[in-house]
């Protein structure tokens, strides 16, 4: 089986974040394959002090990537170009990648990881959508293919469902003695739009309702609501920040939690991995309803709440899982039961995809938006 050159166009680590991590794993996998030649957009610019000298640094870092991408087009001939679609202004980067690849004939495949542009399409999303209409598009899930197709005319045909579950470990730590007191979770990033007082009000509301509760918070603090998220916790003397964790710590912070709470606010919220992870820990997850969130969590491992109703309802549930221990129990295994086969499902995706673009072997055949099976 003779492989194939993919160029790969994308943010790695570091910085680590939810896009570079996923792109790293990407790049792993297809190379078992291929022959990769990584295009690393992360912007090491954040150490350039002032906003003009930031600019000019990213202009400087773009322009030597796309000169050495233009001198790879000539030298290896890739049949291939991945490209890991930006949220924002980026894409004006990938939109020359797209074209160079286009002039040279390169096959292109496009891999969504953001609702920015799907909730409000700009002039360059426009533009490089338009460039790529014969692509593949990779999707994250059904709705965001579906929205993808509307906003932009594309052909679902052309469309690639896979789901973040094939990149998230299995997390088998969790203690099998149920604990007196439940401990209920938030991790993200500690700012409004991510829900974290929407999470503060949930754990006031079951302590006016006289349950105790063990409140663990992880994440790095936005300094816009250090002030509030203090006076919040002082009221609160049964929440705890624990600070940003990473790796081993946040496995072991979530093993340690029966409950997940993931009350999003962001607009722009796509298929938040931390709720894959809370599954694959076994831990029952409620979360805000938005996204790809619906096609994620199954109601008897968790509840989809609108976020309007996030507070009534998760405080109503959390006081019945508390006096029934085996119901608790059975919605934990279905938890992590669903993200076991969300897992598998997303590892023969990734696989097809792999096969597809990776290797010149006969792929098989694939899921396109409209025929993969529902969750």
């Amino acid at each position: 089986m003779s492989r194939r050159r993919v160029f790969f166009l994308g943010p790695l680590p570091p910085p680590v974040h939810g896009f570079s991590a996923i792109n790293a794993k990407l790049v792993a996998a297809l190379s078992r394959d291929a022959e990769v030649t990584v295009f690393n957009r992360a912007m090491r610019s954040s150490e350039v002090e002032g906003r003009g000298r930031k600019a000019v640094a990213d202009l400087f870092s773009s322009l030597q990537l796309w000169f050495s991408f233009v001198g790879q087009l000539f030298v290896r001939r890739p049949e291939a170009l991945y490209v890991g679609v930006s949220g924002g202004g980026g894409q004006w980067i990938d939109l020359v990648f797209v074209i160079f690849a286009k002039l040279f004939r390169v096959a292109l495949v496009l891999h969504h990881h953001s609702f920015a542009y799907l909730n409000r399409p700009t002039t360059v999303s426009r533009i490089l959508m338009r460039a790529s209409r014969e692509a593949t598009q990779v999707v994250l899930c059904n709705v965001m293919g579906e929205l993808l197709a509307a906003k932009y005319s594309l052909d679902t045909s052309l469309m690639y469902v896979l789901s973040n579950a094939a990149f998230v470990d299995h997390n088998d730590d969790r203690a099998s003695a149920p604990r007196r007191v439940l401990r209920v979770g938030f991790l993200s990033n500690i700012t409004e739009e991510k829900g974290i007082f929407d999470f503060l009000a949930v754990i006031g509301g079951l302590n006016a309702n006289g349950l105790k509760i063990d409140a663990r918070i992880a994440g790095p603090l936005a300094d816009n609501v250090s002030d509030r998220f203090a006076d919040e916790l002082r009221r609160l003397p049964c929440a705890t920040h624990v600070g940003p964790i990473y790796g081993e710590a946040k496995r072991r912070f979530l093993a340690e939690l029966d409950i997940l709470l993931f009350p999003t606010r962001y607009v722009n919220e796509a298929e938040p991995v931390t709720v894959f992870e809370a599954m694959s820990a076994g831990l029952v997850v409620f979360a805000a309803k938005r996204s790809c969130i619906d096609e994620m969590i199954a109601e008897d491992g968790g509840r989809v709440v609108d976020i309007d109703d996030f507070h009534r309802v998760v405080v109503e549930n959390i006081i019945w899982l508390d006096a029934d221990r085996e119901s608790l129990f059975k919605a934990q295994c279905c938890a992590q039961k669903r993200f076991r086969m969300l897992s598998a499902t997303s590892q023969v995706q990734l696989e097809t995809l792999v096969l597809r673009w990776a290797s010149r072997a006969r792929p098989v055949a694939s899921d396109s938006v409209n025929e993969r099976t529902a969750p």
